[in-house]
């Protein structure tokens, strides 16, 4: 039985269920890149562009970033408005971008600024790992008024529920996926 399944959850099972073949999708991506050296994975594949842990180091701090905002959020016993169909609107906006080839500057909170030039795959892989297990028990534990509720706002995408949460996780991670794999081949 999975650390997934042994939590008695607030989340509908189709969320766990998504969480798991995300959390999947990593497992995945820092088996195989564990096998080579750091001095590859901090390659950059040019001018202005991230090696594959930068990229990694993007991805982890961009859902660290969200858990936080979305602990933050609930701390406060705030009043929020109801996913609906916009907020769903939202998440598919999010998901055409991150699925479509154009390139926007990342936020400054995630961005070049805060990434730095050398790294090394497990100061990336471990804390990942960390970040998403305590998101997942932050979700799971959450009052259960709050899980159809808009709890996250995207940068730029604006106020989604989890289900869009997860979708910008899902969509972000296989668009940096890409990303990596481009700068290994570089």
């Amino acid at each position: 039985m999975s650390e997934t399944q042994k939590m008695t959850s607030q989340l509908p099972p189709a969320f766990l269920k998504r969480y798991a073949k995300l959390d999947q999708k990593l497992s995945l991506l820092l088996d195989d890149l564990k096998k080579h050296p750091d001095v590859f994975l901090n390659k950059s594949p040019g001018e202005g562009k991230w090696s594959a842990l930068q990229t990694m180091y993007h991805l982890m701090i961009a859902e660290k970033k969200s858990h936080e905002y979305i602990e933050k959020k609930l701390s406060f016993s705030p009043t929020l408005k109801k996913a609906g169909v916009t907020t769903w609107g939202r998440a598919t906006m999010i998901k055409s971008y991150l699925a479509s080839p154009v390139k926007v500057k990342a936020p400054a909170a995630v961005g070049d600024q805060v990434i730095p030039n050398d790294l090394t795959f497990w100061e990336i892989a471990k804390p990942w790992k960390e970040n998403r297990a305590a998101l997942l028990e932050f979700l799971q534990t959450m009052p259960k008024e709050y899980v159809n509720k808009e709890i996250y706002k995207h940068p730029v995408g604006g106020r989604l529920g989890i289900n869009g949460l997860l979708t910008f996780f899902e969509t972000h991670f296989d668009r940096h996926k890409k990303q990596i794999y481009r700068a290994l081949e570089s």
